[in-house]
């Protein structure tokens, strides 16, 4: 296993800790990465695990990756396509993108705080079967926890407070997915959401359990 802990990481380019390909093997942990900032040089990706790698991104703390040009974002932490991998603990914030996992399985997004993100604090896109628990989110544009063309994950005992659109916000193409005993407030539209159709809570395709809020898109959701 390779060791990457204890450094601060800043003026790159493309990305700041990059773990990529089958058969790579990381510890990331106790990192400052930091980005340029707005730019519309290049998308910037904090901290990426993709394309079969497997790595533990453990109490690193990532900022400042922002992109300005048009159909691109940047990414705090990015997690693409592969699996066995845990985001635990970090400090994520000022990006555009805080947390993504996209065309990822089996990912354990667990403990971390998200804030001030352009978009969501922490975002599914595409695969399934990915856990996202005890997250605290505050003061993202967009959603504290977003779940997009996936299916299977589970959504448990986050924390948002005082996001963009919604805390929790499941689009049409998330389905099969459970969510439970999130707390959620303050949300700029509605605390939890979701626009699936399906045979789940409330006619979605997705099961609702026990979360605390005040404002949501259907009645029966809870």
């Amino acid at each position: 296993m390779g060791t990457i802990t204890g450094n601060r990481i800043d003026n790159y380019q493309k990305g700041g800790i990059i773990v990529i390909g089958p058969g790579s093997l990381a510890d990331v942990s106790f990192n400052t990465v930091r980005g340029a900032g707005p730019t519309n040089v290049t998308t910037q990706n904090g901290i990426q695990i993709s394309n079969g790698a497997a790595a533990r991104v453990r109490n690193n703390t990532v900022t400042g990756n922002r992109f300005t040009g048009p159909d691109f974002e940047s990414t705090g932490i990015i997690v693409f396509s592969t699996s066995n991998v845990s985001v635990q603990g970090n400090n994520v914030s000022g990006n555009d993108e805080g947390i993504l996992l996209d065309t990822a399985t089996g990912v354990q997004v667990q403990y971390n705080s998200t804030s001030r993100n352009t978009f969501n604090g922490i975002g599914v896109l595409a695969g399934g079967g990915n856990t996202v628990r005890y997250n605290n989110t505050s003061f993202d544009g967009f959603d504290g926890v977003n779940l997009e063309s996936t299916a299977g994950n589970v959504v448990e005992g986050n924390n948002t407070y005082r996001e963009g659109r919604a805390g929790v916000a499941l689009e049409s193409t998330a389905t099969g997915n459970l969510v439970r005993r999130n707390n959620t407030f303050g949300s700029g539209q509605f605390d939890l959401f979701d626009v699936s159709a399906g045979a789940g809570t409330g006619g979605t395709a997705n099961i609702w359990q026990q979360n605390r809020f005040r404002t949501k898109t259907r009645a029966a959701l809870g």
